[in-house]
């Protein structure tokens, strides 16, 4: 048992023995059937996010910021920023109400962003730090809004410096720069029903200047009769940056005819599925916005930003539905709501039946928006620390301004075979007189305060 006790310290040094060797070995040249050695590419480390418009770590804000990048039209399609909200964030739902995808009720956790007036708003957005949201009644015109140029957007949950309507949260859209984006880029596309899109944007630096320009062309004809679209959108940025900052001047333009044909009875539909029900449904929005955007680093810590904006926009709508006018006991007039109530025109004269010619009737709610808006912000920001503790202190102010004329008139008409509306200036009966009807108290308050037309 001795002589063993012996044996194994001996036996286990000899064991290690080839292994050394072998080390030995191949420390003294490569081994000819080794593996190639792989070359990792080198991997870039991105810091913090910084807050858009505040300059706070995303991770030091106590809520779900989400960020995109620029939208991919060729992935997405028309209207690719609604889409990429819908589909890529957590929180985000759209709705169809106006069957068009340039005019989507976008809602966040419940508060929406909506091309509908008179639907509540909770949500703010902004581009490069201006308000979009329309002076009459804060709605949002997501026509008027160039996707194809945006480079980031980023939703906030409920945050007081987005300040009227961002209960719910606010959207913020940073464009893009001759800085940015570089080159030239074209897409075209198309497809059934007569859609077809083009796409273009050109971005170059030299030196400390930077040029940026894109322009998109959509025209659809629609699966539903009366329904086409036409949209045409401009944006441009021409701007300076240096080491202690940065001035750009950009330009936002639209002229587009949208349709809105809405849901139309199931009945309707299964005699064709092309159908609306009533037309016609039309949009007609233009914009027209300068804007003057700067940034300085006063010191490492204190940076100044502000901007300056004028903003020139009208929304024009024809709008063909149903009526409550109807034949009196007396066939002869016309009627409001009952066979009692007299219609009267705007001279005060009940309205004759014979202004139908023997048509069913309808009529043709017209409205006009024009507003001429300017404003700008000042915001001061300091991130020193105080009392050894990590600092960011934030002042700003911003002033926004708008005249806006708002119109409304209601036209009595009939309702053709086509279910399209026309009024009673187009009727072909030469007893026919264009006939703008009196209406209630109370229908006038609902279409100031925007309800949606009847159906």
């Amino acid at each position: 048992m001795t002589r063993l006790r012996h044996i194994w310290p001996v036996a286990a040094v000899l064991a290690l023995l080839p292994a050394t060797a072998g080390a030995q070995t191949q420390s003294a040249g490569p081994d000819p059937e080794a593996s190639p050695t792989l070359v990792l590419p080198p991997i870039e480390v991105i810091g913090t996010t910084p807050l858009p418009g505040i300059g706070i770590d995303r991770d030091k804000v106590p809520s779900n910021v989400q960020s995109l990048t620029a939208p991919d039209i060729a992935k997405r399609g028309p209207a690719a920023l609604s889409t990429e909200l819908d589909q890529r964030l957590g929180s985000v739902n759209i709705n169809a109400n106006q069957d068009n995808p340039f005019q989507p009720d976008i809602q966040y956790r419940g508060f929406e962003a909506s091309p509908v007036l008179g639907t509540p708003i909770g949500v703010a957005v902004y581009q490069n730090g201006i308000r979009l949201n329309e002076p009459f009644g804060d709605n949002l015109n997501w026509d008027l809004v160039p996707d194809f140029a945006v480079n980031r957007a980023s939703v906030i949950p409920s945050n007081p410096v987005y300040g009227l309507n961002a209960l719910g949260g606010a959207l913020v859209l940073d464009m893009k720069t001759g800085f940015n984006f570089q080159g030239g880029e074209a897409e075209a596309s198309g497809g059934s029903f007569g859609r077809r899109q083009f796409t273009l944007q050109y971005g170059k630096q030299v030196g400390n200047f930077g040029a940026y320009i894109a322009g998109n062309a959509y025209n659809d004809e629609g699966f539903r009769e009366f329904s086409p679209t036409q949209v045409r959108q401009l944006y441009a940025d021409i701007g300076v940056e240096g080491e202690r900052g940065s001035l750009h001047l950009s330009f936002t333009g639209a002229d587009n005819n949208l349709a809105g044909v809405g849901p139309t009875p199931i009945q309707l539909v299964d005699v064709n599925r092309s159908a609306v029900f009533t037309s016609p449904q039309s949009f007609h929005n233009t914009l027209a916005m300068p804007s003057l955007n700067g940034n300085y680093l006063a010191t490492d810590t204190l940076s100044f930003q502000g901007n300056f904006y004028l903003r020139s926009a009208a929304r024009k709508v024809v709008n063909g539905n149903t009526t409550d006018a109807q034949l009196c006991a007396d066939p002869t007039l016309l009627c409001l709501g009952d066979d009692t109530t007299p219609l009267i025109d705007s001279s005060g004269a009940q309205v004759p039946s014979r202004v139908l010619g023997g048509g069913i009737p309808g009529e043709n709610d017209n409205s006009s928006i024009t507003s001429l808006g300017l404003g700008g912000s000042l915001q001061g920001s300091e991130s020193a620390p105080l009392f050894a503790h990590s600092n960011n202190l934030v002042l700003g102010a911003s002033l926004d301004h708008a005249d806006v004329n708002f119109n409304s008139t209601n036209e009595l008409g009939i309702i053709d075979p086509s279910t399209l509306a026309v009024g009673t200036m187009n009727l072909k009966a030469s007893t026919v007189a264009r006939v703008p009807m009196k209406i209630p108290q109370n229908w006038a308050m609902n279409c100031l305060r925007g309800l949606a037309p009847r159906r």
